[in-house]
């Protein structure tokens, strides 16, 4: 297990995955559980994943949060706090519904998402409930973590809205109704991204051919 000292924050002990599985068993039970339901939303981002680090008391961390924040989750990278290697997700226990905390992770997977491939996004951060109802970045990690609960058995936008965004939908029905509109045009998105970053990463690959397999090809139309 690692230590980080963020600012504003205070020291997190981390682990990544590799050092997750030499845990002792009464340690590793939860990063067990955690780490491959991570792991999968990341490769359905294409983001690295993160080192995770947990807690049962998240408040401490924030004790000057609005009325209305619940921070169940914080993410930090390399660029942010250079003395990180890799991104960090730090997440909250106190909530044991599934439902909520695989939004939850969804939704900062997707903030770690924005940083790489849309950073426009992330020039300003959003800090508490008041300050997130009509910020771009929160509304589009808002609408993913509900796009990815709807996948759910038995769960729809809306429902799934009423878990990720509770206080949106009782409280600012205009902010909710901009989550569930995002939440159903990120299928569509993540489609074309997948097809996009195929395509370059076909380019990419294509461009480490070396030029005598590029001649075989051009004079015997082989594969070289």
């Amino acid at each position: 297990m690692s230590e980080v000292t963020i600012k504003d924050v205070g020291k997190i002990f981390f682990v990544t995955k590799e050092e997750a599985a030499s845990l002792p068993d009464e340690e590793r039970y939860n990063y067990d559980l955690l780490f491959p339901y991570i792991e999968k939303i990341a490769d359905e981002l294409m983001i690295a994943t993160p080192d995770l680090a947990l807690t049962n008391k998240m408040r401490q961390y924030n004790p000057d949060a609005d009325y209305y924040s619940e921070t169940s989750a914080m993410t930090f990278t390399p660029k942010d706090h250079p003395q990180l290697k890799n991104n960090l997700l730090f997440l909250s226990l106190e909530h044991s519904e599934n439902a909520y905390l695989s939004g939850v992770i969804a939704h900062e997977l997707r903030h770690l998402w924005q940083d790489r491939y849309k950073p426009e996004l992330r020039v300003t951060r959003a800090v508490g409930y008041l300050d997130s109802l009509y910020d771009e970045a929160e509304i589009d990690a808002d609408g993913y973590a509900i796009a990815h609960l709807s996948r759910m058995p038995g769960m729809y936008p809306d429902k799934a809205g009423g878990i990720i965004c509770k206080y949106e939908k009782r409280h600012n029905k205009k902010a909710y109704a901009k989550r569930i509109e995002r939440a159903k045009e990120i299928p569509t998105e993540m489609d074309a991204f997948w097809e996009d970053q195929r395509k370059k990463q076909a380019e990419k690959s294509a461009q480490k051919i070396s030029p005598a397999s590029r001649l075989w090809r051009k004079i015997f139309g082989g594969r070289g």
